[in-house]
């Protein structure tokens, strides 16, 4: 059985001690919001990595258009593990959708390697980092606010975002598992022995 939305800790390593410069995670396509990205950058004087498809080419050179002060590195699409050598090394990771977002694996995995995560506070970021702990979730679209939050990261133990990570490890998502099904078969049984019962022969 595949279980998604977890993350196998063992191939994430956690950095203490990244560069002075931040990161931006996505397919490089306007609801990802990649100009408040650059934005932040200009603002903070901060370099910005840049790794995930290149969806649309013409939005990308607007926004190298709209902000030529920002050190800007384009990455491409990179695999797990060449990923995760950028973002640990970055003292942020920026999520900045104009769209409601899913889970966020991307986010789960900026964090195993110890990198806060910066993001809106809506939909699936808003439920995985932990404002003022993790990371710091702030008002959608609110450049002001995301800006603020970037500049105030250096005070948060990296190590806690490693801690966060670990709630969404392979291991502890199994178990979530095993209880969720354990709760659905004991939905039908009056008592423990007949739960045993039924899990051990399917047709009694």
């Amino acid at each position: 059985m595949s279980l998604y939305g977890g993350v196998n800790l063992k191939a994430y390593t956690f950095n203490p001690t990244p560069q002075n410069r931040i990161s931006w995670v996505a397919r490089i396509s306007p609801e990802k919001g990649l100009e408040d990205a650059f934005a932040v950058a200009r603002r903070l004087k901060l370099p910005l990595d840049v790794c995930g498809k290149m969806q649309y080419s013409a939005y990308w050179d607007d926004c190298i258009a709209r902000f030529p002060e920002v050190d800007v590195t384009y990455h491409g699409f990179l695999s797990q593990s060449d990923l995760h050598k950028i973002v640990r090394n970055t003292k942020a990771m920026l999520m900045t959708p104009h769209w409601i977002e899913a889970f966020g694996n991307t986010c789960i995995e900026a964090l195993a390697g110890g990198t806060p995560v910066v993001a809106y506070n809506e939909g699936g970021p808003s439920e995985l980092v932990q404002d003022g702990v993790s990371g710091f979730l702030v008002t959608p679209r609110d450049v002001d606010a995301l800006t603020d939050a970037v500049s105030k990261i250096d005070a948060l133990d990296r190590a806690n975002a490693r801690k966060r990570a670990e709630e969404f490890s392979l291991d502890r998502l199994a178990d979530r598992y095993e209880r969720f099904i354990e709760r659905i078969l004991c939905d039908d049984c009056d008592s423990p022995l007949e739960w045993e019962l039924q899990a051990s022969h399917p047709h009694y």
